[in-house]
């Protein structure tokens, strides 16, 4: 079976918004600056769009495709642990399913609860994407992909 990298829905479907939206202010500028009296709102319509760039930036940060792509990841399982973490809300706790996998030293985080089944000499693929963490090290958050039970 063949792994792909998948891009996020992010990227398919926010690049084509960021798109329309930043023609459009360019198209109002462009608007304004034809008529010579109107220049104060083109100065405008380019504060926006620096405003508009700058949050699309923050969006998007970091903009490397590690963090914007699903890649897949896996092999024979090493070790399965659950860990109780937040759920993002700052409301409730969720269950992530830490794995690692053997001559991989690198830990990933599932959330769906068919991690919980795996055993070590499992052969499991995820997908997974880099999660930008403020003032931490960055992890990696990973979808089920497939499952092949080690014959016991």
């Amino acid at each position: 079976m063949t792994h792909h990298a998948n891009w996020s829905l992010g990227v398919l479907v926010g690049l084509p918004f960021v798109t329309i939206v930043t023609l459009a202010i360019l198209c109002f500028i462009a608007w304004c600056f034809v008529p010579a009296d109107e220049w104060g709102l083109g100065l405008i319509g380019v504060a926006v769009l620096a405003v508009w760039l700058a949050l699309v930036t923050l969006a998007y940060w970091p903009l490397k495709a590690e963090y914007h792509k699903w890649q897949p990841h896996g092999g024979t399982v090493a070790t399965v642990d659950s860990r109780l973490v937040s759920a993002g809300d700052g409301k409730g706790m969720e269950t992530k399913f830490v794995v690692t996998f053997a001559g991989d030293p690198v830990q990933v985080g599932c959330t769906d609860t068919r991690c919980a089944t795996v055993k070590p000499g499992d052969q499991l693929w995820l997908k997974c994407i880099r999660v930008f963490e403020w003032a931490a090290t960055d992890g990696y958050d990973c979808r089920f992909d497939t499952w092949t039970p080690a014959v016991r």
